[in-house]
């Protein structure tokens, strides 16, 4: 997973989706 200037909808290993900007702080 590239960081990209957008947003994204990521699953996390915990198995829920949550949305992380790119470039994170």
């Amino acid at each position: 997973m590239s960081p990209q200037p957008r947003t994204q909808n990521v699953t996390t290993d915990a198995g829920e989706a949550r949305i992380t900007w790119f470039p994170a702080p």
